[in-house]
Parts: C-alpha cells; structure tokens; sequence
C-alpha cells in the first residue's frame, strides 16, 4: 500500500472517526482504532464501536498501490494536527514490514504505527430500512441541539438515554425525557419521511451526530435509515450507522399538560429570563443550580423569581423581570433552576411562553411565542405548604 494524502483535506475525516473510535470500551477490538482503505479513487477511514456504532468518511488521496491497514487512531489524529496547513503525508507499508506496520513521512518528520490485522477489524452491516427521513443538516443539528438537554444520562432506566424518533407523529417528531423535564421538538414540515415506527437514537450517537452535522453546510442534504436494530445517517461524505437501543420510551403524550391544565400564557422576554436566572444563580448558596428551586410568582407589573437560601437565609436571591399576562389572580410555581435555564436557552425566540400547572402537580411547558415546535415541559418542584 502506498499512497499520498494532503493533511487538509483528510483532517476533517479523521477528526469525526477518531471521536468515534476513542468513544468504545477499553478492550474492545475497535477501540482507539481506524481501518483504512485505499482504492484507486481515495480512501475510506471507517471507526467502530461495536456496542455503538460506525462511522465511515471517504478522503481524496493519490492512491499508488491500494490496500488495507488498521491505525492506532488518536496517533494518527495527533500527527495530522502537528502539521502544517497543506502539509503533504505520505503513508506506505511494504509487503516485507509485519501487518499492520506503516510508515509516515511528512518533509522530514518520519513516523512508524503499528496497527493489527484488517480482517479482524468490527464492521456493522447497513440496516435494513423501515422508515426514512431527509432534511438538511443544519435542520437535525438543531433540533438535536434542542432536545439533548433533556435526555437522561446513565439512567438505570436506559430507554431513557436516548432520543425517540417517532415517525408515527406527522411532521416526524424528536422526544428526550430524564423524568423530571421533557423536550419535543416537531421536524421541520420541509422534511421528507417515509414508513412509520418508533426510533431510539443513543445518546452517544444524538450527541456525536449533532456536532457533526455542525460541521457541514446549513442546508446540505441528511438522509436518515432507520431499521429495526441499526439507523444509518449519511451526509456527503460521512456515514454514521448507529445500534438502536431496545426498549419502549414512555407514552410521552400523557405527560404533555392540556390547555385546560394550565394557566394562560406569561409572555416574557427570553434575554431577561436566561439574565435573570444567571443572576439568581450568581448569588445562591455555592452556586450550585440544583440544591434550591426558583419560585416564580407575580410583582407589581412583571414576574419574581426567588431562591431560598440555607442557614439564617445565606445565598437567598430576588429578581424582578417584565411580564405580559392576561390571566387572573396571583400566580406560584416553582422549577429547577438548571431545567428552566436549559429549556429557555434552546428556543431561538426573543419572545417566550410559560404556561404554569394550575395545580401544584401539573407540569409547566415553556415554548416560543410565535412558534409550538418546540415544547419543553417541566416538572413543578412542590414547595413546602404546597
């Protein structure tokens, strides 16, 4: 095998499988590691996780003699990102060096890797396609930026590290839930879908996909796979083929509060909410969001937001911010800190909604004014005497 790669061009390659490959269990044959393939039109760097899932991205090279080599992936990375811009690399290995032996030479840096037998390297098949989906890349990017706060992590109820793609729901819809808040974010009406079912996406693979596609052209074009085990996501030259989890996500629905629940809408302004909250949370107790509440109720005029504090009432904190609101009578609820904070910093509105529980049980739902694609429901933190 030898060929020539410009570090450029394969850099942005090797970084998306190099992340993939780090992300398997220590021990596992893929792990740190990178097949690469060699044709006489380029080459393919394929990482995988077989607990998780496989990343292949094709790279322009001039391919001299085509081949097969298995690399330890965080070396290579590492060499490729202490070259120069436009650095040429080139990589050989000779029939006579063991398997899996390959030499580098960039000017006059030399680098020997040893890798391990190609035909031992983990490969996930393509899923077979019960449903669809084709939208931009900056339209996913987004919507799982805005569900991914609300996912679940190590939960022992694993069905909940993840993201339900349910294409039962038209437009198709994204869903995430730790228990204690909810995200539900409707794809764009732009998006194509075929077939319907219901889809676990990882949280590994939600939170690796999102900062992929960041790295692509806004509306470059993402198709979407989803079989009944695997999910295969395929942009350019990226293709991501994930392991579904196995397992039924709760009847979301039933957790969404009905107008009837809830109070008429607070209209604020989400630049004063996410400052106020940044402000009540500078002056709390050690600074820590999750150990008090913030109570929200009703001033002359606007909404307070209010933090108890701990002993003779240290860290306790008052905010005032404007509020529109046609309703009647006092209003009190009281949320996580850190949750409210998460759900007003991804709805890309200047204008918000929070509808309150009209009970102290029922769930808040906070969305943008001019929009209901994005719905994030909070749970009430019940206060004393409540």
């Amino acid at each position: 095998m030898k060929l020539t790669l410009n570090r450029d061009t394969v850099l942005p390659a090797l970084m998306g499988v190099a992340a993939v490959a780090k992300g398997g269990r220590q021990g596992e044959v893929g792990h740190d590691r990178l097949l690469l393939e060699a044709d006489t039109s380029g080459i393919t760097l394929i990482a995988c996780s077989p607990t998780q899932c496989q990343l292949v991205a094709r790279a322009e090279a001039v391919v001299v003699t085509p081949g097969r080599a298995v690399l330890p992936a965080s070396k290579l990375l590492d060499i490729a990102r202490a070259l120069g811009n436009g650095a040429s690399l080139d990589l050989s290995r000779s029939g006579k060096t063991p398997v899996g032996r390959v030499t580098l030479r960039a000017g006059r840096s030399m680098f020997r890797l040893q890798g391990t037998d190609p035909d031992s390297f983990p490969v996930i098949e393509t899923p077979e396609r019960l449903a669809s989906l084709a939208l931009g890349a900056g339209d996913l990017a987004t919507a799982l930026e805005q569900v991914a706060p609300s996912m679940a992590n190590n939960d022992v109820r694993y069905y909940l590290n993840a993201a339900l793609v349910d294409m039962t729901a038209q437009p198709a819809r994204l869903v995430t839930t730790d228990g204690h808040r909810l995200a539900l974010r409707q794809l764009p009406a732009t998006a194509e879908s075929t077939g319907e079912g219901k889809f676990l996406l990882p949280r590994e693979t939600v939170l690796l996909l999102a900062r992929l596609l960041r790295q692509r052209t806004e509306g470059e074009a993402v198709s979407v796979a989803l079989g009944s085990t695997l999910a295969e996501i395929a942009v350019g030259e990226l293709r991501l083929t994930t392991r579904l989890v196995d397992g039924s996500f709760p009847d979301y629905e039933r957790v969404i509060p009905s107008e009837h629940d809830q109070t008429d809408a607070l209209e604020i302004d989400r630049g004063d909410l996410t400052g106020s909250l940044k402000r009540i949370l500078a002056g709390s107790e050690s600074g820590n969001r999750g150990v008090h509440p913030v109570v929200l109720s009703r001033a002359q005029g606007g909404l307070a937001l209010d933090a108890s504090g701990g002993q003779d009432d240290e860290g306790a904190a008052h905010d005032e911010i404007p509020m529109r609101y046609q309703g009647e009578g006092d209003i009190r609820a009281a949320f996580n800190r850190g949750y409210l904070a998460d759900a007003a910093s991804v709805i890309h509105e200047d204008r918000l909604h929070l509808h309150l529980g009209r009970s102290p049980s029922t769930p808040g739902t906070l969305r943008g004014a001019d929009s209901n694609d994005l719905r994030v429901v909070l749970m009430p933190v019940r206060l004393e005497g409540g």
